[in-house]
């Protein structure tokens, strides 16, 4: 069992990320769910994701800079490698902005392995953010999904064809002139973007955001990854950055759960009482 322990590397609880990332905030749980529940996140919804991202939402945006300007604000999220969730809290997270009444821009920027088009029911080949980024005259605005069935606020512009040389198109400046042109139209525009610890496209972009959502698995992210975070942190290549948990499993794990009303609730961790104390 001591082996064992020693020898578990993976991300289980709050506590993990707290001794690894003191001085980094932690903006919520993502609850692992079925696979019928995958999508169900209305204006109305009382689900466990609805209500999960509704308090990531709220998270979030104590993190988010005060501007004189009025522009929209830009969330990036990403993750340490492949199979984190980081595009299932993207998407989640731009429906429930939406859902609070705000124009919401989702955009798919894992050029490398797009996943977003998946909760659209939309293939992945379609024209999108690649062709865009290999030619500025055409018009980002045409590549669009508008009115898609979640909410009338919320608009997608998915990551297209995959190219056969994503750093570089991720590296010009035709994603700059596209954010800086989204703000004027958009609350909010939600990057969703390469894992870090895999390719460096997401670092250079990451200048753009004004908060980097870092999505941990629960029993799958290392803790070594959150020690590269800490390096890209002091390094400023990260910005304003906090921390998500995505699939926490409830039944297993301690603290704060959601209980049948698919509501938050704290739960009390009941200490069993030896033996000898037993009536």
């Amino acid at each position: 069992i001591y082996v064992g322990l020693w020898m578990d590397t993976k991300i289980h609880n709050q506590d993990d990320i707290e001794k690894m990332l003191p001085n980094v905030p932690q903006l919520g749980y993502i609850p692992k769910i079925s696979s019928k529940e995958k999508l169900d996140n209305s204006a109305t919804s009382r689900s466990l994701i609805a209500e999960a991202t509704r308090t990531l939402v709220s998270n979030i945006s104590y993190l988010l800079p005060r501007k004189k300007e009025n522009k929209g604000d830009v969330i990036l999220f990403t993750s340490s490698i492949q199979g984190e969730g980081k595009s299932f809290c993207a998407f989640h997270t731009a429906v429930s902005l939406s859902n609070h009444n705000k124009k919401v821009l989702l955009i798919g920027v894992d050029l490398r392995n797009p996943q977003l088009h998946e909760y659209f029911n939309l293939d992945k080949s379609i024209l999108g953010l690649t062709h865009f980024l290999s030619n500025k005259t055409d018009d980002w605005q045409s590549f669009l999904k508008t009115d898609i069935n979640y909410s009338k606020n919320l608009d997608v512009l998915l990551a297209g064809e995959i190219p056969p040389n994503p750093t570089q198109l991720i590296s010009n400046s035709n994603i700059e002139v596209l954010i800086e042109q989204a703000k004027d139209l958009y609350d909010f525009i939600v990057l969703d973007t390469a894992p870090i610890q895999m390719v460096s496209d997401t670092l250079n972009i990451s200048h753009l955001a004004d908060v980097t959502v870092f999505v941990a698995k629960y029993d799958y992210t290392d803790k070594s990854s959150l020690v590269q975070i800490n390096n890209f942190i002091k390094k400023d290549q990260l910005k304003n950055v906090g921390i998500l948990i995505n699939g926490v499993n409830m039944k297993t794990s301690s603290g704060y759960g959601y209980g049948k009303a698919s509501t938050y609730q704290y739960q009390e961790v009941k200490k069993k009482k030896p033996w000898y104390k037993r009536s």
